[in-house]
């Protein structure tokens, strides 16, 4: 189906099919042992094994074998399942082998674990295989969680714990990875702490846009003695001093503000009965969400469309929290889809790789749209005829 916007031609495309066809070629890439290729972390530049991309794709051949029914999907994300049990990506039985870096942890912190935990959970409930949520639950409860803090510490490949994880979309999502295992009792008492003191670590700007470290604030009528005071340094240690990074900070922030969305949206799904879902907080950060500074800023944001997926991840913000966007939610979510493919999908070889430094990680990042109804999506040439 064809028509025109303006001046500019336009079609629709399924979703649904691009899902399929993007993990039909991604089949070809997958290795023997059920490994996905890596990338290098986008504009971090960090080598990474192929942990993170097998997480992502086998969710990608999840969805596209509900979709066709087709065996081959099935036993894609069977092979990846496989290789996330292997030795090769949890090296020494603790959490898993994401980054071959001397600068930095090998487990990527608690985002890493996260994207693992997410895609076993995931692949537990579709291909009912229990031993990939005792796993991820397992990987999950090896990190040491502060109750007075409501934040988790992360736990390196060897077993070392390193501390807490100062970036605020870390423990956002590891939140929301282990809301996929909430029926463990153990994990659903942490999660509702972290529910309970995400004001106090949650950090806006004026605009609504949410702050990338974690910023606990002190004068909430909680006592936390020293430590606190070891967490609001490491943050100010840790390459966080915003007198000395500030517009990398900000850029930062304006790159992952969908990515902290998409991750309230999951939490909101587990979780529907929570407060904060209709909360001044919510509304300011949805606001900014809708604005029209929120989209200007975010082209050319090196963190933006060509590293994270902001078109993905509002539009499933949108399908969960429809309430706080207003009006035609679905036609909202496809207009937002159409921006990301727009710009990062190559129609050619059905692989979100164009406009990006990164094509193999980007790629992988289709996942997120897994969770996304089946839309019918604007796709608008930005010149020419499609």
């Amino acid at each position: 189906m064809s028509g025109q916007v303006g001046l500019l031609p336009v079609r629709m495309v399924s979703l649904d099919n691009l899902i399929v066809e993007s993990a039909t070629h991604a089949l070809e890439d997958q290795s023997q042992d059920g490994s996905m290729i890596p990338g290098f972390n986008g504009p971090y530049h960090d080598p990474e094994t192929p942990v993170r991309n097998t997480a992502h794709w086998m969710i990608s051949f999840l969805k596209a074998y509900e979709i066709t029914g087709e065996d081959r999907f099935r036993f894609g994300a069977e092979r990846a399942a496989y290789y996330l049990q292997s030795e090769i990506a949890r090296p020494q039985g603790f959490t898993f082998h994401h980054r071959d870096t001397n600068r930095k942890d090998a487990c990527n912190g608690l985002i890493g674990q996260a994207w693992t935990i997410e895609a076993l959970a995931q692949a537990s409930t579709d291909l009912e295989l229990p031993d990939l949520r005792e796993l991820a639950e397992e990987v999950f409860l090896l990190h040491d969680f502060d109750n007075a803090l409501g934040l988790w510490k992360i736990r390196e490949i060897n077993g070392k714990t390193l501390g807490f994880d100062v970036t605020f979309n870390h423990q956002l999502w590891f939140a929301a990875a282990g809301s996929m295992l909430a029926m463990n009792s153990l994990i659903d008492d942490q999660l509702s702490v972290f529910l309970d003191r995400l004001p106090m670590n949650l950090g806006l700007y004026k605009n609504g846009l949410v702050q990338h470290p974690i910023l606990p604030k002190l004068n909430s009528g909680m006592s936390f003695g020293l430590r606190t005071k070891r967490l609001v340094a490491a943050a100010v240690q840790g390459n966080w001093s915003r007198q000395r990074d500030r517009v990398s900070m900000t850029e930062k922030a304006v790159g992952y503000h969908a990515f902290n969305l998409y991750a309230f949206a999951i939490l909101s799904q587990r979780y529907p009965d929570y407060d904060a879902w209709s909360s001044d907080l919510m509304k300011s950060m949805i606001s900014y969400a809708k604005s029209s500074d929120y989209l200007e800023t975010l082209e050319g944001n090196r963190y933006g469309y060509s590293y994270n997926s902001p078109g993905f991840e509002i539009a499933y913000a949108i399908i969960c929290l429809p309430y706080l966007f207003g009006e035609d939610p679905e036609g909202q979510a496809s207009e937002w889809v159409g921006r990301q493919l727009v710009r990062c999908y190559d129609f050619e070889t059905s692989q979100m790789r164009l406009n990006t430094e990164d094509p193999v990680n980007h790629a992988a990042r289709i996942y997120e749209a897994t969770r996304l109804p089946n839309l019918d999506v604007p796709i608008v040439s930005t010149g020419g005829s499609l």
